[in-house]
């Protein structure tokens, strides 16, 4: 990666252009938390070698002068708390897109994304936010409980659900839904053609103006909310006396990192970018920066040209490099979700193990080897897609767990996002007594939620299926029906008869109280009642 040159007429130039723009976030600033790297004093068991402490909000003991003094150390950009919702590099991406968007009159926006696709759902909060009407296209099918990003896209969006192979052609499914959405007098434009001035648009104030955000918001003014957020930095003033300065991103579609990068050059800083490819090869990214940075030139009118440089042919402004760990998309690794854990409890920062994870552990390989740089990691956000990734996987007990113990039950092991909500279920009620050996074989049983207890059997109907468990106040009430039932019943037909046949109570016809004697213990009694009791009129 060559060095960036510092040009003064470009960074006029840039600032001309930043100071132009019409913006959606209101201001640029962000936190910036300062993450020390500790020594672990667990067994040492990679990744889990290093502990964390966030010395921005941690309590200052000594003095300021703990073990953290003099301990490698790496800033992090907190861009997931620019919104409750829709946060991080997706936020900075549509900064300044949607103003352009609105400003040339769009009514409606479509774009597309993964079921639980973070871009998705901030184009859908964004698009409310400021009067247009979102259209999501989301790959593959409608999981059965929205969750996470998906149920954000649901509330705020317009949804359809697109086939993996329809999906694999992108542009035509987004174009073909655009004509669908604009109807036949409305007007289908890409966000790069928008921007254009010499585009000529339909005045029609009744048709309908749909644009087209490509996938990850891949357009080239997402540009310009990155470079926005590097001047942002560069004017604060831990980041001004620095001049070596290492910033890492984790990278999708990769619009984020070249945004960055731009930023670096075109205010002519010494800044090196460090992407972690997480969704292509290594020829696609640098394909998809030559081509977002072409774009850039002509978006300035050809006048970047000393910024950019006159003699780019192709040499990467970004240093794109493999993960840790290299993975097939979307898939976690045994003990990441464990990591996640571990840094939200010792930093308070939420991280995900398929995006914002990969930037953490490379921002920490970094500032260990290198105590000399200021290294910079951008939280991208995305961490509502640990919803999507609990409801995805059924079971995270390969990843992580912990032992939990409650009242004089079976001892079980939980995951921290289990398939379905544990009981405690084991033979020891309030209140019994138990002789010691019984209680330490309760706390070395290992139970799943799929026994069955004495009282769950008595509830079981006659096919056997299980029944979905009521609240203790409904099996009370049941209770109290059924005893009223069964002492009318009495007191109508006398003491009961014993019955001529073994399988004479088992030979009624269906009864309305066969409902009930599938759901409480009770009533499941009165399935041995007289067939008087339960068809002979009263009176």
């Amino acid at each position: 990666m060559r060095p960036s040159p510092a040009l003064t007429a470009g960074g006029r130039t840039v600032a001309n252009l930043l100071s132009a723009t019409e913006w959606m976030l209101p201001s640029p600033a962000t936190q910036v938390h300062t993450i020390s790297v500790l020594p672990s004093h667990s067994p040492p068991s990679p990744p889990h070698h290093f502990s964390f402490s966030n010395l921005t909000t941690a309590p200052k003991r000594n003095g300021g002068h703990g073990h953290e003094e003099g301990s490698p150390r790496f800033e992090v950009v907190r861009d997931d708390l620019l919104h409750p919702l829709a946060n991080g590099n997706k936020a900075r991406k549509l900064d300044a897109l949607l103003p352009l968007l609105r400003r040339r009159g769009a009514t409606d926006v479509v774009t597309c994304g993964g079921c639980q696709s973070a871009h998705a759902a901030a184009t859908a909060v964004h698009c409310a936010e400021w009067g247009m009407r979102p259209h999501i296209l989301l790959r593959g099918e409608q999981p059965n409980v929205p969750t996470g990003y998906n149920l954000i896209s649901l509330m705020f969006g317009n949804v359809t659900y697109a086939s993996r192979s329809v999906y694999a052609h992108r542009d035509e499914m987004l174009y073909d839904h655009a004509r669908k959405v604009g109807g036949t007098a409305g007007t289908v434009l890409w966000a790069d053609d928008i921007g254009r001035e010499d585009i000529v648009l339909d005045e029609d104030i009744g048709s309908r103006r749909v644009v087209i955000i490509k996938e990850g918001a891949g357009d080239v003014q997402a540009l310009l909310g990155l470079i926005r957020l590097v001047e942002y930095l560069y004017n604060l003033s831990s980041f001004h006396k620095h001049e070596n300065v290492h910033v890492v991103v984790d990278a999708g579609t990769g619009t984020t990192a070249v945004g960055l990068a731009l930023g670096a050059v075109c205010l002519g800083l010494h800044w090196r970018v460090t992407a972690v490819m997480l969704a292509d090869t290594l020829k696609r990214y640098k394909e998809r920066e030559k081509s977002l940075i072409s774009d850039f030139k002509k978006l300035c009118h050809n006048n970047c040209h000393e910024m950019v440089g006159e003699n780019y042919i192709g040499d990467s402004l970004v240093e794109w490099v493999e993960r840790f760990s290299p993975r097939r998309f979307g898939k976690v690794l045994n003990g990441e979700i464990a990591l996640c854990r571990q840094i939200a409890q010792q930093t308070g920062i939420l991280l995900d193990p398929m995006y914002t994870l990969a930037g953490w552990e490379q921002a920490v390989d970094l500032c260990v080897g290198d105590s000399r740089t200021k290294v910079v990691m951008i939280h991208t956000g995305g961490t509502l897609g640990l919803c999507g990734l609990a409801q995805r996987l059924k079971s995270f007990q390969s990843f992580t767990a912990s032992g939990s113990r409650t009242g004089k039950g079976v001892v079980e092991t939980r995951a921290i996002f289990p398939a379905r909500q544990t009981r405690v279920v084991g033979p020891f009620s309030r209140g019994q007594t138990t002789s010691p050996s019984d209680r330490e074989a309760s706390r070395t049983t290992t139970t799943t939620t799929s026994s069955t207890t004495p009282r769950e059997r008595l509830a079981l109907p006659r096919g056997g299926r299980r029944c979905r468990s009521l609240h203790p106040r409904t099996h009370r009430t049941l209770a109290r029906t059924a005893r009223r039932i069964e002492q009318t019943a009495k007191r109508s037909i006398g003491p009961r008869a014993p019955a001529t046949h073994a399988s004479h109570a088992r030979r009624l016809p269906p009864s309305p109280l066969d409902g009930w004697a599938a759901r409480s213990s009770v009533l499941a009694r009165l399935r041995c009642l007289p067939l008087a009791a339960h068809h002979t009129r009263v009176g």
